[in-house]
């Protein structure tokens, strides 16, 4: 059961070594593009790739066209395996795909502990976290949430600082404080890297909002939690 293999998990060519079933969960658009996770609005995925706008190329047989062909050439070898989706729009994609589309897809999406995701005192979890409860908070979060550009942080804070009330304190998770000043006009709490569901439960319950302005995903965890 593959899942995400990048940086430098594995390479395209051990895909087809493996001699027996796999299933491979797609978790972004690198299986089935020449190299790219996210692809934005490009779709050339769906016929071959070339002048890659990822890379700001203009050549057809560039980077992404290489390894475009290494993995069609794997993957036409590559028989007993079927494609997960964590969404409906995801696995579209791949079916779309000239490098998956002739494999079997099915679409199961991420599951969630509804005894862990749940509705917990708001009181109780804001005094836990040091949290004013004299305010309206605005939660935003993410793994790499401040620094990966896909997260939409910078759309956050164009949002944010339109608000023209007092009564609002933002609460971001999945990053530390930075060194220097990111331009919100309200106090703004930076929780580090959350490592286990229970903490995180507590976070989502202490807030009144939370904030996804992520410019594309897979599935959007964090929105369903």
């Amino acid at each position: 059961h593959l899942h995400w293999i990048g940086g430098g998990m594995m390479k395209v060519e051990d895909i087809g070594r493996i001699n027996v079933p796999i299933v491979w969960t797609l978790h972004d658009n690198w299986p089935f593009t020449g190299g790219c996770h996210i692809m934005w609005d490009c779709v050339k995925y769906m016929d071959h790739c070339g002048a890659c706008p990822c890379l700001g190329s203009k050549k057809d047989n560039d980077l992404s066209r290489k390894v475009f062909n290494r993995k069609k050439r794997v993957f036409s070898k590559v028989t007993n395996i079927t494609i997960v989706g964590v969404s409906k729009w995801i696995t579209k994609c791949s079916e779309n795909s000239m490098l998956l589309g002739n494999k079997k897809h099915v679409t199961i999406p991420n599951p969630l502990d509804t005894n862990v995701y749940k509705p917990l005192d708001k009181k109780n979890t804001r005094t836990l976290l040091k949290l004013p409860l004299n305010k309206k908070i605005v939660l935003f979060g993410a793994n790499n949430s401040s620094s990966d550009i896909n997260k939409g942080f910078s759309k956050l804070r164009d949002a944010i600082n339109l608000i023209d009330i007092d009564n609002i304190e933002l609460v971001v998770f999945g990053a530390s404080k930075p060194d220097s000043d990111q331009g919100f006009k309200f106090k703004t709490h930076y929780l580090g890297h959350i490592n286990n569901d229970n903490s995180l439960a507590k976070i989502y319950s202490a807030a009144d909002v939370m904030v996804v302005p992520s410019l594309q995903e897979s599935f959007g965890q964090t929105a369903a939690e």
